[in-house]
């Protein structure tokens, strides 16, 4: 199993996240559909996936 390829994709993931947080682009007026909170939780959910399955195939 690559471990490295697992590990940008939890990264991506929580980058793609943490994105979202604060508008960006031409429309910064609007505001994003999920609260700082959700966003962290999920990326936590990204990181905790990833080593469960990193152990589990491991």
């Amino acid at each position: 199993m690559d471990y490295g390829l697992m590990g940008v994709a939890a990264l991506a993931l929580i980058v793609l996240f943490v994105a979202m947080i604060k508008p960006h682009g031409k429309h910064k007026d609007k505001q994003s559909k999920y609260s700082q909170t959700d966003l962290f939780t999920l990326g936590l959910a990204a990181v905790l996936a990833t080593v469960i399955l990193i152990v589990k195939f491991a």
